[in-house]
């Protein structure tokens, strides 16, 4: 859970440095944060569909190795 907080967490913090940049640059607010989304408006399927599969076992990953974790330390 932790690496899953960290990730969000740096991810909140870069989205906050972009923005912040862009509004620095005397880019409106509204079109700043539009700029840090539109990476993935512009994708095809085939990307989405590969962003969100390693999204997935990312999480996924993350989530058995929780799980296996909090079983070994209750059998020992």
């Amino acid at each position: 859970m932790k690496i899953i907080a960290i990730t969000m967490l740096i991810m909140v913090g870069v989205s906050t440095l972009t923005i912040s940049l862009d509004i620095l640059l005397g880019i409106g607010v509204s079109t700043s944060i539009f700029n840090a989304i539109r990476p993935f408006r512009v994708m095809d399927a085939a990307e989405i569909f590969i962003i969100l599969l390693f999204t997935l076992l990312f999480f996924v990953e993350n989530i058995l190795f929780s799980i296996k974790r909090k079983k070994k330390k209750s059998s020992s």
